[in-house]
């Protein structure tokens, strides 16, 4: 795992040598730099495979060939054996130098080998060009800007790397508005209009004086395309078992030590049961507590214990207060450099991970590929007919707010309502109902036909990539800490893909068919215990014991020097919600809370 940056001239915003000192956190154990014809390129080394033959670049004997790589080919050493086969020469026991020898042998077509997690950057002399690869699902980012201009062009794993701080006239309103409704900035653009992403499952390609191509490589599967008779469930989970437990088998591949969460949930459980097994030998896992009853989190903690008991790991429990939460909360939001009230507890148990390990596996993704958010149980209940729905609180909210389609869904999921947007938001910089538009354009993409498909697969290619992802991305590397995702393995994830719906949620009970497997390890009480979902704790303190630090940020003279709320309305909303404490505005007050700290300490001039 490292970070990846370059230029090329006539970019001037910064040298190389800039972009990747900024990344040094991503990579304390090497740097390495390559220059030639106004290309640079650079890279930041943690060192996790072959510590003492993998730095980088990797260039092929002709210097033809240039590879700079970020992440982790987990099936290395069986494409060394192939590339041996062919009669392909190795100088490393790197995967950057299986990238390389690949390449020379199959071109990009070498992408469809891979299982891995990558954001690569190659540099093919002959061809002139420049490749950005991005991995199928998005779980390394690369940001990239380019000047048709003047053809300056620069990219890096980070967008704090390109733009530690954002010129307020740069803002994206139609960026800002996502954040305000879904608490991130969508993957589709930055919130600075000169930064865009290389979208996952794509790579950007950029010649001499030409402007840079995307072109996907992957496509998802079709969602709910295989059918299975139910009276081969048994032999369905034999198969699943298999793919899964391959899949961290090769995720527990290092040159270092590895590690895993442990949230005392079903899906970090069952990755710890099945880590424990291939490791052999014990098992260090980390599980975040708190000191108060946030959401019945306390019984995460007595789960995670019984876990660690029973499969005899290494258990830490890492304690995140109010005032240490609030000490760290301005590092993390200068770390993200973008608007985003998603999450931030991933920081502390990560910091505290980073202290010992490299390298971690931890159980994101499940939520996504089995059914388990309110979105999802809510599209599962909309295929139902009304007469056969049940009266709880999911049909009553489908009765009442009257919605029939997926898409509709998420206008009744978002934090800020359009009418609530009017009020906060001055006029005068917004678009203004933006949302509507984004999102439809957004479910176009969506081949799924099911209600329950659809809603897996706009989170898959939304939530999935501009939260979660993300987040595990830029908060564990921001100390040094590699977190891997067994679920999140291309052959895993198609399979449950392309099942149909009712072996992901059947008859409202979420992520049936995960639970069926997880029997074979765990016990019943810990897989048939309530969903909870995680919960930012902060969104409880700042009702209570950050109450005062929370209102202090609103009332302060650096709050919205932007000019881009309604300041008003937005202090009689914080002092509403704290006169009397609900879930539904904490969640307003803390995206507020987020922008308002990110407007101090990450923009850089008033408009």
């Amino acid at each position: 795992m490292c970070g990846i940056a370059g230029i090329r001239e006539p970019y001037s915003s910064n040298s190389i040598e800039q972009l990747v000192l900024r990344m040094r956190h991503r990579g304390p154990d090497g740097v390495g730099l390559f220059q030639e014809d106004g290309l640079s390129l650079g890279m930041v080394r943690l060192a996790i495979v072959d510590l003492a033959g993998g730095d980088q670049p990797k260039v092929n004997e002709e210097g033809s060939v240039v590879v700079f790589f970020n992440g982790e080919i987990y099936n290395y050493r069986e494409l060394q054996a192939l590339i041996r086969e062919r009669g392909g020469k190795l100088d490393s026991d790197s995967d950057t130098e299986v990238i390389l020898r690949l390449y020379e042998q199959e071109g990009l077509a070498c992408l469809e080998r891979f299982r891995g997690m990558f954001a690569i950057c190659l540099w093919d002399k002959q061809q002139e060009t420049l490749f950005l690869i991005r991995d199928r699902f998005g779980k390394k980012n690369i940001y990239y800007e380019y000047d048709p201009q003047t053809d300056a062009f620069a990219f890096a794993s980070e967008f704090s790397t390109l733009r530690p701080t954002v010129d307020a006239e740069n803002i994206v309103p139609t960026a800002l508005e996502w954040f305000f409704t879904q608490r991130t900035v969508s993957g589709a653009e930055s919130i600075d209009r000169s930064i865009q992403l290389v979208p996952p499952g794509s790579f950007l390609a950029l010649k001499p004086s030409q402007r840079p191509e995307i072109q996907p490589y992957y496509h998802l599967p079709k969602f709910a395309s295989r059918k299975v008779d139910p009276g081969e469930e048994e032999s369905l989970l034999d198969e699943l078992e298999e793919t899964l437990r391959d899949s961290v088998r090769l995720r527990m591949r290092a040159d270092v030590e590895v590690g895993a969460f442990l949230s005392g949930g079903l899906d970090s459980s069952l990755i710890v049961a099945l880590a424990s097994e291939a490791k052999g030998a014990m098992l260090k896992t980390y599980c975040l507590t708190y000191e108060e009853e946030i959401n019945h989190k306390q019984s995460d903690r007595q789960f995670a214990r019984e876990v660690s008991e029973r499969f005899g790991t290494e258990h830490h429990e890492v304690l995140l207060t109010p005032k240490l939460f609030w000490e760290e909360l301005p590092k993390i939001v200068r770390r993200y450099a973008q608007p985003n009230s998603a999450v931030m507890a991933n920081w502390f148990i990560s910091r505290r991970m980073g202290q010992a390990l490299k390298v971690a596996l931890s159980g994101d993704g499940a939520d996504e590929l089995f059914g388990s958010y309110r979105f999802h149980r809510l599209a599962a209940r909309l295929a139902q007919d009304a007469s056969d729905a049940p009266s709880d609180a999911d049909s009553e909210f489908l009765r009442a707010e009257g919605v029939t389609e997926v898409s509709g869904l998420l206008e009744h999921l978002r934090v800020f309502s359009d009418s609530e947007l009017d009020q906060l938001l001055e006029p005068r910089h917004f678009v203004g109902r933006s949302f509507a538009r984004l999102r439809e354009e957004r479910f176009k993409r969506i081949g799924s036909v099911d209600h329950l498909s659809r809603a897996l697969e706009f989170d898959f290619q939304n939530l999935l990539v501009d939260q979660i992802l993300n987040y595990s991305d830029v908060l564990g590397m921001a100390h040094g800490l590699e977190i891997r995702a067994p679920y999140l393995d291309h052959l895993f994830a198609e399979k449950i893909m392309t099942l149909e719906p009712s072996w992901k949620i059947r008859d409202g009970e979420t992520k049936y068919l995960l639970k069926r497997l997880a029997l074979r390890y765990l016990p019943k009480e810990l897989v048939f215990r309530p969903k909870e979902g995680f919960v930012e704790p902060v969104v409880y303190w700042i009702g209570n014991e950050l109450a005062t630090e929370c209102l202090s940020v609103f009332e302060s003279a650096d709050f919205n020097r932007l000019g881009l709320l309604q300041r008003e309305p937005v202090l009689q909303l914080v002092l509403s919600f704290q006169q009397a404490f609900s879930f539904g505005k904490a969640k307003k007050v803390w995206t507020l809370l987020c922008f308002a700290l990110w407007e101090k300490y990450c923009v850089s001039c008033k408009l």
